[in-house]
């Protein structure tokens, strides 16, 4: 399965994996999925083997 972004049109194998620390050295981030060209965070659907984009909606980032 891969995705592809609303925002670039990347497809790509799976999402990238981003944190932010919100400007602190150390203690909790936010992790979210993010396309990996253009690095914008839940703009993507996953597209099936045969080329149809599986879900319309955008995709809810954890």
């Amino acid at each position: 399965m891969s995705y592809q972004c609303h925002n670039c049109g990347a497809v790509f194998e799976e999402p990238y994996a981003a944190s932010d620390r919100h400007g602190f050295t150390y203690g909790p981030c936010e992790e979210y999925d993010v396309c990996p060209s253009c690095r914008v965070a839940g703009m993507f659907s996953e597209i099936e083997e045969d080329g149809e984009v599986e879900d319309e909606e955008l995709l809810e980032t954890a």
